[in-house]
């Protein structure tokens, strides 16, 4: 039987390690974020996070593969209980958008802007994520489109188009202000449906 270290029991886990991290690379940036904020954010010595993780760069890649995840898998969900490619549409932009802007959320705003600082097997690890959740974007614009609801043309294109609108949400987006989030949806989606 494994004897567990004393300080097991007070060490940060890795999950509230992540979190930390996430919402210091969305404050600081991955580059100023250091070790030491790391570490003082969950309490620990700077050494101590290497437990968990080699490298502050594995901490980085861990904060963004839980964004993509987290988001993929949401918006998987949330799509199964559509009827319609309108209603998907609206689903799958209301609840990309509550992942991306909430306030626990800050795993996308690092994947949106610091998968530059991975290292290169990392970033395409990372990309392969990204893209298969395109695919599922993808599939509910082709639905759209085949059904007449949002204008014919490249899927793959009117995805990175919806995607860069609603992304860069989380530069201007005040959760205290007069559009709410599934009020941005609307207007989001709105922009895009074919008009009768």
């Amino acid at each position: 039987m494994a004897r567990m270290n004393p300080d097991d029991a007070q060490r940060p886990s890795r999950d509230a390690l992540v979190e930390a991290a996430a919402a210091l690379f969305r404050e600081k940036g991955y580059e100023r974020t250091t070790v030491r904020d790391l570490a003082d954010a969950v309490g620990m010595q700077s050494g101590s996070l290497f437990y968990h993780f080699s490298s502050k760069g594995e901490i980085l890649y861990e904060v963004m593969r839980r964004g993509i995840d987290d988001l993929s898998a949401a918006v998987t969900l949330e799509l199964q209980t559509c009827s319609d490619p309108r209603e998907e549409l609206i689903t799958m932009t209301r609840t990309h958008l509550r992942t991306l802007l909430s306030n626990t959320q800050a795993s996308l705003a690092s994947l949106l802007y610091e998968w530059r600082s991975l290292p290169s097997d990392q970033r395409d690890q990372v990309v392969q994520l990204r893209d298969k959740y395109e695919d599922v974007c993808r599939d509910v614009m082709q639905r759209a489109m085949d059904q007449g609801v949002v204008k014919q043309g490249d899927p793959k294109l009117l995805v990175r188009l919806w995607l860069g609108a609603i992304n860069w949400s989380s530069q201007w987006f005040r959760g205290d202000g007069e559009l709410g989030i599934d009020s941005l949806a609307e207007e989001v989606v709105d922009m895009i449906l074919v008009k009768n």
